[in-house]
């Protein structure tokens, strides 16, 4: 829903006071008491009589105000049931999501136990962590998609891994194939979400890309450049192994749409929670990754 309608219907001040129960009992119950007042006795008390213009008027302003309030009460009403039909709504689908995650992996350790073998190294057979992350990614995207109106070039999902077998970071996944990449030691080193999150060690999210370039909390590429605004989730994730680490930062981007404005902090906080969860499930596939690789050097 739009924020300034929220605010004007639902959190802002005038929004608070107008659908407080003492404004919505003391309203029609002065404008009542009133109308009662000017019924019965309003021929025979003399400062009445003598001003009816005047009494007319006031008992018209409390009329309207009872009829405003009330009006205004059942469309912040309104805008209540829609806010939390639509959250209803975003939360079941994520749930599909998270479900449809989890079957995918069920269906495969299911297939493998029809074979396993007294023998066999079960953690080897069973793990497939790279099928598992590209499948994350697939259906988060396509979830993110739905759920925030966006088009298939407006949002891309990538893991770029810093490991002390590799020279230099690069890019394990990226859910846009085919773009052309801001070097990964370039988003490791410079400015960036990705460097800032990694020195913090803990996830960060900014609504606004542009504001976060200007505070030198992201690093602008050139398809930044062409299509403007954006919202950035950076999600840290370290394995730790015998003589071995291995570093991984999830970065979810939009582009050209923000997930939310900058200064709603209830939605930018929703936002931030739903993003974490996505990469919290890739944060456990890329540790059964990291296991696996140092295992058996694949």
């Amino acid at each position: 829903m739009n924020r300034f309608l929220r605010w004007l219907f639902i959190t802002g001040f005038a929004a608070r006071a107008v659908n407080h129960r003492f404004s919505q009992f003391l309203l029609p119950t002065v404008a009542g008491s009133y109308f009662l007042i000017l019924d019965v006795w309003g021929t025979e008390w003399q400062f009445i009589a003598n001003n009816i213009a005047t009494h007319e008027i006031i008992f018209t302003v409390l009329l309207l105000a009872t009829l405003f309030a009330q009006a205004f009460k059942e469309v912040g009403a309104s805008f209540s049931r829609m806010v939390e039909e639509s959250y209803l709504r975003f939360l079941e689908e994520f749930m599909i999501l998270t479900a449809s995650v989890v079957d995918f992996k069920l269906k495969r350790f299911r297939n493998y136990a029809k074979n396993l073998k007294p023998t066999s190294n079960t953690f080897k057979a069973i793990t497939r962590p790279k099928d598992q992350i590209e499948y994350i990614i697939d259906q988060s995207v396509k979830w993110l998609r739905d759920s925030f109106s966006l088009a298939e070039n407006e949002i891309s999902v990538t893991v770029i891994c810093i490991s002390n077998k590799t020279d230099s970071p690069y890019y394990l996944f990226d859910s846009q194939k085919s773009w052309t990449r801001t070097k990964a030691k370039t988003i490791i080193n410079e400015q960036s979400s990705a460097s800032y999150c990694l020195k913090k060690g803990e996830p960060v999210f900014k609504a606004d890309k542009l504001i976060a370039s200007k505070a030198g909390q992201y690093y602008l590429s050139d398809r930044d450049d062409r299509m403007k605004t954006g919202s950035v989730y950076c999600f840290p994730v370290f394995v730790n192994l015998p003589n071995h680490k291995d570093e991984y930062v999830i970065t979810i981007v939009t582009y050209n749409k923000r997930l939310c404005t900058p200064n709603d902090e209830d939605a930018s906080r929703i936002a931030a929670s739903i993003l974490r969860e996505i990469c919290r499930r890739i944060e456990l596939e890329l540790t059964l990754l990291s296991m696996r690789s140092w295992q058996f050097n694949d």
